[in-house]
């Protein structure tokens, strides 16, 4: 009994030992990856730990923001038309692109980046890439983010093509600000510097402004028409009346224009794959048959009646022979008148008197009758005929 004990309490030791192993190992490992992890963030620049929304480019050993795209697409509406002929349904979508001008600039002033004058541009309005070209400059008074004296912003505005209706409106986070132009600087100085085409750049315009407005740390600014090949740009400051600390409240600025693009003057600028404003395109265009309705099934058509079989003609009644006319009857003789009696008075003188003998009567009935008889034979045969 004693050996059998004794094993089994063995067995349990080299269990718990097992066990402890196990879990200090993994304790290590859950250490070491932690440390690694640590490693690795501590590895991450300030810019790519404080600005992890935006992609970060590496020039000459220097980290910087890239800016995203201030150039905002002109509206688009589309139209669907349905027109038919009867036979053919033709269905049209048109595209149109407003003529609106909306592009905007950003940046932050934060003295812990990299060459932080030249860095911290949140967003910008590329020239190369747009008729137009915009950013906000911006810089300090003060070694750091926790003592700083002065804060200067300097917005720079180019265009290619005429704006009407333009409006510059600069939000800052603070108000008290004054203003000073530098357009002067900007078309003589900056613009050749950096422009390909150097001092024979096209922005030699001065863009005037019309009026300014400032409301709280907004300001407004109208420049009517803006002419195409023009350019503004002033400086704004902000002065405090002691040291401050922004290092948890970094200054961020922005600009924005507003308007319509003049139409007759996009031609001036290569839109390549850019939609165009101010254009109307027909993007599709189909045609279909009208769907058409089931036939109707054909009744079939009644068996005609067989035709009566004619009648034969009745034969025609042969003609009655004509009865041949009756001889004519021989006239009556007539009757010699008698001679008159001596006794006669003379007015009976001329009268003629037959004999009642009764012989010349009957000779005269006779002689009527026959006559008539003929008469009669012959009517009756014309009849016939």
């Amino acid at each position: 009994m004693r050996p059998n004990k004794s094993k089994k309490l063995l067995n349990a030791l080299l269990s718990i030992i097992l066990f402890s192993m196990l879990f200090m190992q993994s304790s290590l490992n859950f250490m070491n990856v932690a440390a690694i992890s640590e490693d690795i963030e501590s590895e991450k620049s300030y810019v790519e730990s404080k600005y992890p929304e935006y992609t970060i480019v590496e020039v000459d050993d220097k980290k910087y923001i890239d800016p995203k795209d201030g150039y905002t697409p002109p509206e688009i509406s589309e139209t669907v038309t349905t027109t038919t002929d009867g036979i053919y349904t033709t269905e049209t979508k048109i595209t149109k692109n407003s003529c609106s001008v909306n592009l905007g600039a950003s940046a932050v002033i934060d003295r812990n980046l990299d060459d932080y004058s030249n860095n911290g541009f949140l967003s910008k309005v590329l020239k190369d890439k747009y008729p137009a070209y915009m950013s906000l400059h911006h810089w300090q008074q003060g070694i750091s983010n926790s003592n700083v004296l002065k804060q200067m912003w300097r917005p720079l505005f180019t265009t290619k093509v005429g704006i009407q209706n333009a409006i510059m409106k600069i939000t800052l986070p603070y108000d008290g600000l004054t203003y000073v132009d530098a357009t002067d600087w900007a078309i003589t100085r900056y613009l050749p510097s950096t422009d390909i085409d150097g001092a024979n750049h096209p922005y030699q315009t001065k863009i005037e402004v019309v009026s300014m407005n400032q409301i709280d740390n907004e300001l407004i600014f109208d420049l009517g028409t803006i002419p195409a090949n023009s350019a503004i740009s002033f400086v704004l400051t902000k002065s405090f009346a002691t040291e401050v600390n922004l290092s948890e409240n970094l200054s961020i600025g922005s600009i924005e224009v507003t308007g319509s693009w003049v139409k007759g003057e996009l031609d001036n600028f290569n839109w390549d794959t850019l939609a165009k404003p101010c254009s109307e395109t027909i993007t599709e265009k189909t045609t279909t048959p009208l769907i058409p309705l089931e036939p109707v099934v054909p009744v079939d058509p009644v068996d005609p009646v067989d035709p009566v079989d004619p009648v034969d003609p009745v034969d025609p009644v042969d003609p009655v022979d004509p009865v041949d006319p009756a001889d004519p009857v021989d006239p009556v003789t007539p009757v010699k008148p008698g001679i008159p009696n001596e006794n006669q008075n003379d007015s009976t003188i001329g009268e003629q008197t037959l004999p009642n003998t009764g012989v010349g009567n009957v000779q005269l009935v006779l002689g009527l009758t026959t006559s008539s008889l003929g008469a009669l034979l012959v009517f009756l045969s014309k009849i016939k005929k």
